[in-house]
């Protein structure tokens, strides 16, 4: 069994991960998509509201870290992470918070996704077989579901979320 603050560091850190791999899979996606003028300009204009409403979430993650996650213990410069019982709970309860914000956009992209036209798959294919669109749904498909991720993390701590 994790404690709370190996649970919170995991559930960050986690997420960071997730949410960073899903930008930049966007963000090549969209350049693939300009190289290749032909591409519907509806698909190319989703994306970019993609990645707007993704860097929007990645600041409130941001915010979030150097508000809750973060602290300048007493006497030092540099930021810890947080430690005591009082301030994990906080983090992990205001980190609850604003990942049932982000879960509804998260939501809304993979709805999103899934409407638009695939493109071309010779566009979206990459290296080592993987196609950059699939990347993109998964992606977006493993932020949807992020609060089973954390309940899993917290499972079996006492006073949980």
């Amino acid at each position: 069994m994790a404690s709370p603050s190996e649970a919170l560091w995991e559930i960050n850190n986690e997420y960071r991960k997730r949410l960073s791999q899903l930008m930049g899979h966007m963000k090549l996606l969209e350049q693939l998509l300009q190289m290749h003028g032909g591409t519907d300009p509806g698909l190319r204009a989703a994306i970019r509201r993609i990645r707007a409403t993704l860097e929007e979430i990645d600041v409130d993650h941001h915010e979030w870290r150097h508000t809750y996650f973060y602290r300048l213990p007493e006497g030092q410069h540099k930021r810890r992470m947080v430690s005591t019982p009082v301030a994990v709970r906080l983090a992990l309860t205001t980190f609850d918070r604003m990942l049932q914000t982000h879960l509804e956009h998260f939501d809304a992209i993979a709805q999103t996704l899934d409407s638009l036209p695939r493109p071309d798959p010779s566009l979206t294919r990459v290296i080592k077989g993987n196609d950059l669109w699939e990347l993109c749904m998964a992606g977006a498909e493993s932020l949807v579901t992020y609060d089973r991720f954390m309940r899993e993390q917290l499972s079996g701590i006492p006073h949980r979320l």
